[in-house]
């Protein structure tokens, strides 16, 4: 009877925790939107200026001042898209966050990916202070020249790929691949940590922000979005990638298709990654790996310029 009443007794506060967690995170949300809708009614005339058509300007502006390169050659340069992937929001985080997802790529194949982005600055919604959240997307170590910003980005490494086991055959057809990765994006599932260790599950977009043909590689860009707004927290490129393998005793090589996954982390919170419910990757804060840069520093983010939100005009686009 003892046993019973103590089982019964762990689970109720089992229970009960979880219930607290969910609505300790129900009130994060709500104390979010609270936060962003008082400081927009208290500030009228930011309300109308500040906004994702009005600061992409500034955004844009912010990425073409890198120069970036495929490595240290520096003889392949790669090539801004001025036209953001994506525009989003997050009421939560910063009392207000906007920014603008921005992609370099290398001839055929995305190389870089900033999010420029803007919040207020210590509660004063007329001060815009702009982030630069930067990843590589190669395997090469890039090169990052841009003498504008407070803080240089120098990666000492390229990406690492994970290989996904048992994820199926590879399509021989284009389309047939796309509509596959569509199909493991949705086999793939995430969360972040905070620092308080709450947990925040992302969801997947269902479209993909970008796909891409090569020689030897076949790939799409999907973005994970988080529970409030639409920060895109992890971006997935999911990639057919074509290894080149040789028979030291025919002197033959022979082609193989494999599924590779590069999970892009675009936040400063810790991050897991489950494919097929399994762990697959996770990027998890210390000496090296920070809220600021990974070990490699092919992630980077830094707060950089400050700008005057009531000088933007509202029909700037």
């Amino acid at each position: 009877m003892g046993g019973l009443v103590h089982d019964t007794f762990v689970l109720r506060v089992s229970l009960l925790s979880k219930e607290y967690r969910l609505i300790r995170q129900a009130l994060t949300v709500l104390l979010g939107f609270t936060v962003a809708i008082n400081e927009l009614h208290s500030s009228p005339a930011v309300a109308q200026t500040v906004t994702a058509e009005s600061m992409l300007p500034v955004h844009v502006a912010a990425a073409e001042r890198y120069r970036l390169f495929a490595d240290a050659t520096r003889s392949e340069q790669l090539t801004l898209n001025p036209q953001p992937l994506f525009v989003w929001s997050n009421p939560r985080r910063a009392r207000g966050q906007i920014g603008h997802l921005f992609v370099w790529m290398n001839h055929d194949c995305p190389g870089a990916v900033a999010t420029i982005f803007s919040f207020p600055w210590q509660s004063d919604a007329t001060k815009q202070r702009i982030v630069h959240e930067l990843h590589s997307l190669l395997e090469s170590t890039l090169v990052s020249d841009n003498d504008s910003v407070v803080q240089p980005w120098v990666p000492t490494g390229g990406i690492d790929l994970v290989e996904l086991l048992g994820a199926g055959e590879i399509p021989t057809n284009a389309t047939r691949r796309a509509f596959a990765m569509r199909q493991l994006s949705r086999r793939l599932e995430a969360h972040t940590l905070d620092q308080e260790h709450t947990r925040w599950p992302l969801r997947v977009l269902p479209k993909e922000l970008l796909s891409y043909e090569s020689d030897d590689c076949s790939g799409t860009m999907f973005a994970m979005l988080g529970d409030v707004g639409s920060d895109p927290e992890l971006l997935l490129l999911i990639e057919a990638r074509k290894a080149t393998t040789a028979k030291p005793e025919t002197e033959e090589t022979t082609d193989k298709w494999r599924w590779r996954l590069a999970p892009i982390r675009m936040t400063d919170q810790e991050i897991v990654v489950r494919f097929d419910g399994q762990p697959l990757w996770e990027s998890v804060h210390d000496a090296t790996n920070t809220r600021f840069n990974n070990k490699k520093r092919t992630y980077f983010r830094f707060q950089d310029a400050m700008v005057d939100a009531s000088a933007i005009s509202p029909q700037a686009n």
